[in-house]
């Protein structure tokens, strides 16, 4: 049976929850311990198997309490593993990806120490930010890349001319106009059922016939070895 999400007024969306030992109730703790809040309602914890992480969606009634919560969660850390909040809203719906194609920016080579807060930060300068992630493994690690939605056209144009030449943080235009273009958007290919043995040597033998490699990791999990091959372009 389907669980039934609550409306979306007043919702809260948390992001990128670690899976394992993960429950509706150690998320309320968590957000008590951070807040001082206690929920009228238990988290929907959402556990797709077939993603890294989790996610889950609270109901906060009271609109003053839920900016309160929103802000206190918009990156927090459970055991040391980067997780981020945002309040519902209609601009941000994947429906209306075309329309916030000139808010949108994607950014390259974001040091890998950077996540959440650290990394939004770098990029307010240029105007009020409405969404801010840095892409990450299954482990949480960093993959060198990030997004960021600004309010407006004008922010993200600027943050476009004036990272042009940095060294690090270069912001290129992301506007992708279905879901076959948003797919040309990423540099970075996950990669599995590798033969256990393989090292990071033989990955890059075998996937540096198709582009200059920045940067390769290479992991297991139950199900045996896998990998992220990160492309210059």
């Amino acid at each position: 049976m389907q669980t039934r999400l609550p409306q979306s007024k007043n919702l809260l969306y948390v992001y990128d929850l670690p899976r394992d030992g993960y429950t509706s109730v150690s998320l309320a703790k968590i957000i008590k311990e951070k807040t001082g809040y206690d929920l009228d309602r238990i988290p929907q914890v959402r556990r797709d198997l077939n993603k890294p992480f989790y996610q889950a969606v609270i109901q906060i009634n009271d609109e003053s309490r839920l900016r309160e919560v929103a802000k206190a969660l918009r990156y927090f850390n459970i055991q040391g593993k980067p997780c981020r909040a945002l309040p519902f809203t209609n601009e941000l719906l994947g429906t209306n990806v075309t329309k916030l194609g000139g808010q949108n920016i994607f950014v390259r080579k974001v040091d890998k120490h950077c996540y959440g807060e650290e990394f939004e930060n770098i990029f307010s300068k240029f105007g009020e930010i409405l969404s801010c992630k840095v892409s990450l493994n299954e482990d949480h690690s960093s993959r060198g890349y990030g997004f960021v939605c600004f309010k407006d056209n004008t922010a993200a144009s600027a943050a476009l001319s004036q990272t042009a030449e940095n060294e690090q943080f270069v912001a290129v235009k992301f506007a992708p106009r279905d879901k076959k273009e948003f797919r040309k958007v990423y540099n970075n290919v996950y990669v599995k059922n590798l033969p256990p043995q393989w090292t990071e040597d033989d990955v890059r033998k075998c996937f540096g016939a198709y582009g200059h490699i920045t940067s390769v990791y290479i992991t297991a999990h139950a199900n045996g070895p896998y990998a992220f091959v990160c492309y210059e372009a």
